[in-house]
């Protein structure tokens, strides 16, 4: 891509840029976006995340923030919430994005799933529940920040591969019954969002988002190119819990809302409705 796009050439691009792409404007934009809001960011994991902080920074210069984003140690977040003295409490965030897997979180229940009844497991991502919130309740009452927190999904298909989703306590059931316990514990409190993990996978896919060698490598389970896509989608829950979303569109009626002129083909004639083409404006509506 050109490297002397403008910056609003570059915000309207922005959700099409690769990984490359984005470490290449992120100069221009850091020089362009100076008078932003400033804005602490903690990104807990427990996983190798680093590469997500170059994609994470010019997403917020865009969207006017003047970001400084502060990476915990390596599946440290436990010591790291509950330890007054350490780095993640000198640094007093604004958000907190808690960026934790199941197979870092619970690695029993992800390799040896077959090896306990499925009550056992019930009881076990229960306990998890109630941890993580202890742990959000922590930050809450250390920090006046936002807190967004990764939603739990399965790297593959399920234990018990195809079958897996005909069985109601299958691996897939019980990591569904953890988000919703998750969304339910978070409910209580204001200032917690659950960041629908397993939805973005799915619509994405697997085999596009994840690779095995870097998992290997550097405990890095993504794609470097995946991560602007993770960006994309952290940032409509940073945007909403922030207030930055937008709050009103100005468009047009005749043929955008609705097939056709209603001035000239009446409240009948125009295209909307459950069949083609009016199906179209519906949905987009």
């Amino acid at each position: 891509m050109d490297q002397t796009k403008t910056l609003e050439e570059i915000r309207s691009e922005v959700a099409r840029l690769g990984y490359n792409d984005c470490l290449r404007h992120l100069k221009t934009v850091e020089a362009a976006c100076t008078d932003g809001k400033p804005l602490r960011v903690a990104l807990l994991r427990s996983y190798t995340a680093e590469p997500i902080e170059p994609i994470l920074k010019l997403r917020l210069l865009l969207d006017g923030f003047r970001p400084s984003i502060w990476i915990g140690g390596y599946n440290q977040y436990t010591q790291e919430i509950l330890d007054q003295g350490s780095p993640l409490h000198e640094f007093r965030p604004d958000l907190v994005v808690m960026m934790i897997r199941l197979e870092e979180l619970m690695p029993d229940f992800v390799d040896e799933f077959g090896s306990r009844p499925s009550s056992h497991w019930a009881e076990r991502v229960a306990q998890k529940v109630r941890e993580i919130g202890a742990l959000v309740e922590r930050i809450e009452e250390a920090f006046p920040a936002q807190v967004i927190v990764q939603g739990m999904t399965l790297s593959h298909g399920g234990y018990f591969g195809i079958n897996d989703a005909q069985r109601s306590d299958g691996q897939g059931s019980l990591v569904q019954k953890f988000n919703q316990g998750l969304a339910a514990e978070f409910a209580r409190r204001k200032g917690v969002y659950l960041w629908d993990f397993d939805r973005f996978v799915r619509a994405k896919g697997y085999e596009n988002l994840y690779d095995p060698k870097m998992w290997y490598v550097s405990r890095n389970p993504f794609r470097q190119s995946a991560y602007p896509a993770i960006v994309d989608d952290l940032t409509r829950y940073v945007r909403s819990v922030l207030g930055r979303i937008t709050k009103c569109v100005v468009l047009d009626l005749d043929n955008t809302l609705w097939g056709g002129i209603v001035g000239e083909d009446g409240m009948e004639g125009i295209g909307l409705g459950r069949e083609y083409p009016g199906n179209c404006y519906r949905d987009f509506q």
